[in-house]
């Protein structure tokens, strides 16, 4: 459920992460790697969690919830 997932920012050392094969093989993906893992970098390290849920209704799988917490304004 997560293989969309190309890039991302990594607060711990501040660097944008972008997945190989994008690099090499998905090379269309590139830009819009870089500009989503850039913008990750610009607000922060806001996400205290994140996760995904299932939404449903009589048992009927309608799709999935993101959900994410953010981070106090004074821990970003």
């Amino acid at each position: 459920e997560w293989d969309n997932i190309y890039s991302f920012y990594d607060p711990d050392d501040c660097k944008i992460k972008i997945c190989q094969d994008v690099t090499t093989e998905k090379r269309e993906y590139f830009e819009l790697a870089f500009l989503v893992a850039l913008g990750q970098a610009l607000l922060g390290n806001y996400a205290a969690a994140k996760k995904m849920e299932p939404v449903e209704k009589y048992q009927d799988m309608l799709g999935k919830l993101y959900r994410l917490t953010v981070r106090p304004p004074k821990e970003r």
